[in-house]
């Protein structure tokens, strides 16, 4: 199991973003091994999940951000998974996830800073 190799995890409470908002969020934060050859033999994740939309009746969509601060580059650069769950029919449902990777700075991955984000599609 995937999780048996992960230490010092802390997982926050589910918060609202606004006083009585509907629409919550967590972060989360993980030690993983890392078994390439060069570079840290560890990283920390740091997650952050956020409900974008909630409607039962319509969808749910939710972006999580992931950062790798302690890899090379890993500070000017951040994983975005939007994650949308709608209804198909009276009795099943539709997932589409896409991802993204924003750039925030300079690295030797990308050369030029930039923090334009390109839009998901669904």
């Amino acid at each position: 199991m995937l999780l048996t190799f992960l230490t010092d995890i802390q997982v926050s409470d589910w918060v609202p973003l606004e006083p009585g908002s509907k629409l919550l969020a967590r972060n989360m934060s993980y030690i993983k091994p890392l078994n390439g050859t060069l570079g840290p033999k560890q990283t920390k994740c740091e997650i952050r999940d956020e409900t974008l939309h909630a409607d039962d009746e319509d969808y749910f969509t939710m972006l999580t951000t992931t950062r790798t601060p302690d890899v090379p580059s890993g500070g000017v650069f951040s994983v975005k998974t939007r994650t949308c769950i709608m209804w198909a029919s009276a009795i099943t449902s539709k997932i589409i996830v896409t991802t993204q990777v924003e750039w925030t700075g300079r690295s030797f991955i990308k050369g030029k800073p930039s923090s334009s984000i390109v839009p998901f599609f669904y």
